[in-house]
């Protein structure tokens, strides 16, 4: 989630050379996290998924700032969506 949130703050910042340069960086922590996604019952709505599904677009895209930064437009919110379900499934834990 770290990693997640510091390549949505440099697509939010603008600043292609450092969207590039943290796409790289978390390029192997995206391919570990889509191969382990959440079980069903954490993520019931499937977030983690679709969390997925856009980052890896971003760091495909690693040629096209333009490509990242449109794939990385809905991450903070999806990603605060997940966040609101998995602290509602560990509460009711």
């Amino acid at each position: 989630m770290a990693a997640l949130a510091t390549v949505s703050a440099a697509s939010t910042a603008g600043n292609a050379q450092v969207l590039k340069a943290e796409m790289q960086k978390v390029k192997p922590i995206v391919a570990k996290a889509t191969r382990n996604p959440l079980p069903g019952c954490a993520d019931p709505r499937g977030y983690w998924t679709v969390l997925m599904m856009h980052v890896t677009a971003a760091v495909a895209s690693n040629s096209s700032t333009a490509s990242a930064q449109a794939a990385m437009k809905g991450v903070p919110a999806i990603e605060q969506e997940l966040v609101t379900e998995l602290t509602a499934v560990v509460g009711t834990s």
